[in-house]
């Protein structure tokens, strides 16, 4: 080792050290997903691993820089104690890895614990036999200086067990954690391939083959020792016939683990995006199948109609209200529950009509319900193409605006106009611009519900700080203070103003019978 100039094993330790802690942090924080992958509860040992074995190297880097002076035999017991745990907890990910994907092999979480036993035996009794003895014998204050040879056996007892308790440590728990650790990557890659992550999948397997040349160049490439096979194959010998020293290998394989191991990682968010594809896939099945239940519905109501017969079975008297029925319900102000409510009476009164032979006023009454079914699905319609018309971050408001008038024209057949003055997009909040839109929607749905209109026009004015949105009717109008009056506001008016309020607006009406609607909301400028 005389020949490896100390700068440069500074540096290896340096990088061995964080590589292995970059490692340890990242595994960290993966494991916190919450995820069914049975990598993920065997993480945790990896992560104790990683942030406690770069202790070891950088322990080593400030033996390498500097004298310590008589700390330095606490350093070299802090590092054995840190090299001994840390492969303890890399052995545990082994054991619990290997466990999880085969689902059995528990007894091999017991293993790395009974060695870690076997290790700490075998250092803890020599220090008890020897030692005692020893340190009666050896000098103290002025006479420390004047027995150099008792001191010299102490203190070469000491670097003797530090020594042993290093190569056993790596014999006994660095080299069969090491192993278990290639093993369970291997095993993982199978789990990999049969769940079609084929990219990580390959990823363990480098990682596996890090771990097993880690075992040899970490495992078996110890300290020298004054026993076999520590006295054949160790740091010097393989320094003689390498001419590399092994530090470099340790480092070079903790950067392939670290960054080859992170890749595997990126299995938590490919298992995400499937969850979240698998998610929309059921949703898009069970509205086809929803989709396809209704539409036999309509055939079975429709020939029931025809037949004229007596019986309208229960379950086309069902209608199923999804997901988001209480926002939609207060975007529609309750029509549509209103309008089955309306269908369900008529259906048991058209079957009273048909049981006794009235046949016209039966007719009639369907009629009526094809009309109230027709409104039905005229305000499911607007209401679909509200929820669907949003802010979004990549269209600004002006176009998002000239996008839902263009949609509301062709689908309810009136005229429709967007007049924009002033110059550039409005600079407001997006919560602002949200709210703006919604109040644009309710304003024309109640020009389709209730104006009787054949055009209606939205002007948006910027100017100065002032932005002021304008929508207006040809309709019938109504009167404001009429309606007022009645028992709470009506036509979404009290809606409106609560939402232009919110975002510091304000909120006006003008109309009167027979000369349009004109809806007006102001708002300061950001």
């Amino acid at each position: 080792m005389a020949q490896i100039s100390p700068g440069v094993l500074v540096l290896v330790f340096f990088v061995y050290g964080l590589a292995w802690f970059v490692m340890g942090l990242t595994v960290a924080l993966e494991s916190r997903r919450t995820t069914a992958l049975p990598l993920a509860s065997s993480l945790k040992y990896l992560a104790a691993f990683g942030i406690l074995h770069s202790a070891v190297p950088w322990l080593d880097m400030g033996l390498l820089m500097g004298d310590p002076g008589g700390a330095a035999f606490s350093w070299r017991v802090v590092r054995t104690l840190a090299l001994a745990i840390s492969t303890l907890a890399l052995a545990l990910f082994g054991a619990s890895l290997i466990s999880a994907n085969s689902g059995g092999k528990r007894w091999l979480k017991a293993l790395p614990l009974g060695l870690f036993g076997v290790w700490l035996l075998a250092v803890v009794a020599p220090h008890l036999v020897w030692f005692p003895a020893l340190e009666a014998q050896r000098p103290t204050g002025a006479c420390f200086q004047c027995h150099p040879s008792a001191t010299r056996a102490f203190l070469g007892l000491e670097e003797a067990w530090l020594g042993s308790a290093d190569i056993l440590a790596r014999y006994l728990l660095y080299l069969p954690g090491s192993l278990l650790a290639g093993l369970a990557m291997a095993g993982q890659w199978r789990w990999f391939r049969r769940n079609s992550y084929f990219r990580e999948g390959r990823d363990s397997l480098v990682v596996a083959g890090a771990f097993f040349f880690n075992a040899i160049v970490g495992g078996l490439i110890v300290p020298p020792g004054p026993f076999f096979p520590a006295s054949l194959l160790n740091y010097a010998s393989f320094f003689r016939w390498v001419r590399v020293p092994p530090q470099a290998f340790w480092a070079l394989t903790a950067l392939v683990i670290a960054f080859f191991l992170v890749r595997v990682l990126s299995v938590f968010e490919a298992e995400r995006r499937r969850q979240l594809e698998k998610a929309i896939q059921e949703r898009l099945e069970a509205q086809e199948e929803t989709g396809s239940q209704l539409e036999r519905w309509g055939r079975e109501m429709e020939e029931k109609v025809r037949e004229r017969t007596a019986e309208v079975e229960a379950r086309n008297r069902e209608l199923a209200i999804l997901g988001e029925r209480d926002r939609i319900a207060r975007e529609m102000h309750d029509s549509l529950g209103q309008t089955l409510s309306y269908l369900g009476l008529r259906l048991m009164a058209l079957d009273q009509l048909f049981s006794s032979g009235q046949v016209e006023k039966a007719r009639k009454a369907l009629g009526e319900m094809e009309q109230a079914v027709q409104s039905a699905v005229a305000d499911v319609r607007e209401s679909i193409l509200s929820l669907r018309t949003t802010r979004r971050p990549d269209r600004s408001l002006l176009a998002t605006l000239q996008d839902y008038l263009t949609r509301f024209g062709e689908q309810t057949g009136l005229r429709t106009e967007m007049r924009v003055e002033g110059v550039g997009e409005p600079d407001i909040p997006p919560l602002a611009q949200v709210q703006l839109l919604r109040v644009v929607q309710e304003a024309l749905t109640n020009v389709r519900k209730h104006a009787r209109a054949t055009q209606a026009t939205i002007a948006v004015r910027v100017q100065d700080q002032v932005i002021e949105i304008v929508i207006e009717d040809d309709g019938q109008g109504f009167d404001l203070a009429q309606v007022l009056q009645e028992r709470g506001p009506r036509f979404g008016l009290q809606t409106m103003r609560e939402r232009a309020e919110e975002i510091g607006g304000t909120f006006q009406v003008d109309t009167t019978l027979g000369h349009g609607t004109r809806v007006r909301v102001q708002l300061s400028r950001r």
